[in-house]
């Protein structure tokens, strides 16, 4: 028997590629042997289809934890991998490695594993519940975080039972524009706090009041494009015709609804329903200026600040933990 060791100079890189080649005519050449493969890499496993595959999932410095893997399973994928092989929970989010969501998560939660998902909140939302219910990985400490958009509040209880808590504000970008976080901003740059009413004034009033019936609109289409992609989800094509008639018949009262709501805010002026309700990530990058910021440099200003180990640091993290869930338990409010 022989049992090749890969190097990481060569399996895992494009040298790699021209070897596995190799392998496969050193095995067809000597069909009397038995080789045994010890590598990381999955795609090279996954080329052995016929041979049997045992997972080593882990070493305590005294036992070793190996799993044969069989052949309906299929071998567990690079992020599964990376899962099982952390002991943090796990919390999903939206965005890439670069996005304000990842970098403002991974400050808050240091002791969790934070997994961005590019393709967004449907993302967020089915690999919590694949994840949960993996036999692989026997894991209930794996949560979601997503921005609440258009969601409702039945929604919104319905996931926080799966484990995915939606924010209090429409999207990320606006726990920026936090009352809380403003006013840590205009205290570090010398400002008195009046410069925070202004700010929330110019937001209530401009970029809310002002756009109401473009914001009312976007709403409005929204949950029509929801309502409508959840009655696709039927095979029953008779069945689908009567939900996009029932949301067709209810279509000009969910409007109102919309409508109400909207005008609602705008005569109670509570800021803190207009960041539930503002879809707008611009909003975000456009009052810095009235911090004595850059308008462009406002988010990145209060995530390095944010970083810093010192007690500004620490006011900023608190701040937004304030309106996000501690993780101890599944039971989130909204």
């Amino acid at each position: 028997s022989s049992t090749p060791e890969e190097s990481k100079t060569s399996l895992h890189t494009k040298k790699g590629r021209a070897i596995k080649p190799l392998w496969a005519a050193i095995e067809r050449g000597r069909p009397d042997c038995l080789f045994i493969y010890i590598t990381h890499d999955l795609e090279f496993a996954e080329a052995h289809r016929e041979s049997d595959k045992i997972w080593v999932r882990g070493y305590d410095g005294e036992k070793w934890r190996f799993e044969y893997i069989r052949e309906d399973e299929g071998l567990p994928s690079d992020l599964e991998l990376e899962i099982m092989g952390s002991r943090r929970p796990v919390i999903f989010v939206e965005g890439t490695h670069s996005s304000f969501d990842y970098q403002l998560y991974s400050l808050l939660y240091p002791q969790h594993q934070i997994v961005p998902c590019e393709h967004g909140c449907q993302q967020v939302i089915e690999s919590v519940c694949a994840f949960r219910k993996s036999e692989r990985l026997h894991r209930a400490d794996v949560y979601g975080i997503i921005d609440r958009d258009r969601r409702s509040k039945e929604q919104i209880s319905s996931l926080s039972k799966k484990g995915i808590y939606v924010l209090e504000v429409a999207e990320v970008e606006n726990l920026f524009l936090l009352e809380d976080v403003m006013s840590i901003v205009a205290k570090q740059m010398g400002l008195p706090q009046s410069s925070v009413e202004e700010t929330k004034q110019y937001i209530i009033g401009i970029k809310f009041k002002n756009q109401v019936d473009s914001l009312v609109a976007d709403y409005f289409c929204g949950v029509m494009t929801d309502r409508l992609k959840g009655s696709a989800a039927t095979r029953d094509v008779k069945q689908t015709a009567d939900l996009i008639r029932k949301i067709a018949d209810d279509a000009e009262q969910l409007r109102d609804d919309i409508d109400k709501r909207f005008r609602d805010v705008c005569q109670s002026n509570d800021y803190a329903e207009v960041l539930s309700l503002l879809n707008n990530k611009g909003v975000a990058k456009i009052v810095g200026k009235r911090f004595g910021l850059q308008n462009s440099s406002y988010i990145g200003s209060i995530l390095r600040w944010a970083k810093s180990p010192d007690e500004i640091g620490n006011q900023f993290r608190q701040a937004f933990r304030k309106h996000l869930p501690s993780f101890q338990s599944d039971d989130f409010s909204s």
